[in-house]
């Protein structure tokens, strides 16, 4: 798998995909007023390539009706998929909330779910969290690689002494071990 390097020190790369161009310029410039880069697009299929062409977009906000494939659906899909940085945070947005949308959007794991028309000042409430969740995430794999690059030095290093001990041995006659 490859690896594309990821930074949690900004400018974040968010995507916003909904078919209604107007709700499109109405959150792009709070998220470039944030110094973050701001992609738009106005169906899923047009995201599906974005992220696919920069797997590094760690936030989605997506409307949930639009023609073709849904909100909802464009997040079961790109959630299934390996994602080569870390999977992004969803938030879904909707003018037409209905209880099963919400159900649906709780069993995917969505960051959250806001309701149109949307509340600026809560939107980008809701991005600073998802940017909290992403950086937490992108640490616990750090982390995590951290310790099993430590832990397979350590055991190549242990199996070398043992190599280097068997041989001492054989060549000395006497029995040292490691305790």
């Amino acid at each position: 798998m490859t690896r594309t390097s990821f930074s949690t020190r900004g400018p974040w790369k968010i995507l916003v995909v909904d078919d209604e161009r107007d709700a499109l310029d109405e959150i792009r410039p709070l998220i470039e007023a944030d110094g973050d880069t701001c992609y738009t697009a106005e169906s899923a299929e047009e995201a599906f390539a974005r992220l696919e062409s920069d797997p590094s977009i760690s936030i989605v906000i997506t409307d949930v009706r639009m023609p073709g494939i849904d909100g909802l659906e464009f997040v079961r899909r790109v959630s299934a998929r390996q994602m080569p940085v870390i999977e992004p945070q969803f938030i879904v947005i909707s003018g037409h909330a209905s209880i099963d949308s919400m159900q649906a959007a709780i069993r995917l794991k969505v960051h959250d779910f806001l309701r149109k028309p949307l509340s600026l000042s809560d939107l980008r409430k809701t991005i600073a969290s998802a940017k909290q969740k992403v950086a937490g995430e992108v640490l616990d794999r750090s982390v995590s690689e951290s310790i099993a690059i430590e832990l397979e030095t350590q055991s190549r290093l242990a199996s070398e002494l043992q190599d280097a001990l068997k041989r001492v041995n054989e060549v000395s006659g006497s029995e040292i071990t490691l305790e």
